[in-house]
């Protein structure tokens, strides 16, 4: 037993060394690489971009009997924060297997709390030895938009308005009336569509959708600072365990066999003078 003390410290500086860098390690330009804070993601202020509508997707990698916990905890949080600022808007929890679990918890979130409220998510997941796997910000727009509608909105109404004091003037032939009544709806089905846009707009710049997906599984090497110490405890641990497994083994086995064999060498033993003086008495030599 005494090489695989030698292999022990061999596998332990093995796994913590050879780590592959993350992919904000890999990616990151020169000198610009936070290596205490890659875990929360990059550290960027949506609140410095008005007329924005963000949105947030964080994907988390849990042991599966921590996910159910850490997803309570993350709407419990929510609703402490009220209707007006937090709507848990969608929930899933599916058992894939005996250790496999998916699952998501979606949000809408007054967009001046969105950013903090995700960091506050990072770190429930991380109190429970879990790690952010994945996190996207993305952005629209919907500033412009909401102006342009409001510019196209002032622009109709003052053309209806014209229209509609054209026929107040009168004078208008029957036929030309009728084209005018027909643009006249056209221009209030523009106008109805329009504010239907502006509103949608509106709508994303005053709530910001977030979602938090989460999976089950080890931590994955090079994401989390802590992960190679415990990656190569546990190798260490397998290690331990299978050798205490052989041992139990190897014993169950060459017990039962040492007693087996140590049965018939006693046998042998006693019976064989008994056979070399049966086969050298006098009788049996007579009887041949």
């Amino acid at each position: 037993m005494r090489p695989f003390y030698f292999l022990i410290p061999c596998l332990l500086m093995t796994a913590s060394c050879g780590q592959a860098p993350s992919r904000y390690e890999a990616n990151a330009p020169s000198g610009t690489t936070d290596i205490s804070n890659k875990e929360s993601g990059p550290a960027i202020s949506p609140t410095a971009a008005p007329g924005v509508a963000f949105s947030y997707a964080y994907q988390f990698r849990l042991p599966a009997v921590r996910i159910a916990q850490v997803q309570e905890q993350h709407a419990q949080a929510c609703e402490k924060l009220g209707t007006a600022k937090c709507r848990i808007t969608g929930l899933r929890y599916k058992v894939l297997g005996e250790s496999e679990i998916e699952a998501y918890l979606a949000f809408k979130l007054a967009p001046d709390i969105a950013r903090d409220f995700g960091k506050g998510g990072i770190a429930t997941v991380e109190k429970a030895e879990g790690m952010v796997v994945d996190t996207e910000i993305s952005g629209t727009d919907v500033g412009s938009a909401i102006a342009t509608a409001k510019r196209n909105a002032d622009e109709i109404s003052s053309q209806i308005a014209s229209l509609e004091a054209q026929l107040a003037a009168g004078g208008v032939k029957a036929d030309t009336r009728a084209q005018i009544n027909a643009r006249i709806d056209e221009l209030r089905s523009n106008r109805r569509a329009n504010a239907e846009s502006r509103d949608q707009n509106e709508d994303a710049l005053a709530n910001t959708p977030m979602v938090f997906s989460y999976g089950s599984g080890a931590l994955i090497p090079g994401f989390d600072a802590r992960s190679p110490i415990r990656e190569a405890l546990q190798t260490g641990a397998n290690i331990l365990i299978g050798m205490l497994s052989f041992l139990i083994v190897a014993i169950s086995f060459l017990v039962p066999a040492a007693l087996i064999a140590g049965l018939l060498l006693f046998t042998v033993r006693k019976v064989k003078p008994l056979w070399n003086r049966w086969t050298t008495s006098p009788a049996s030599v007579e009887s041949l």
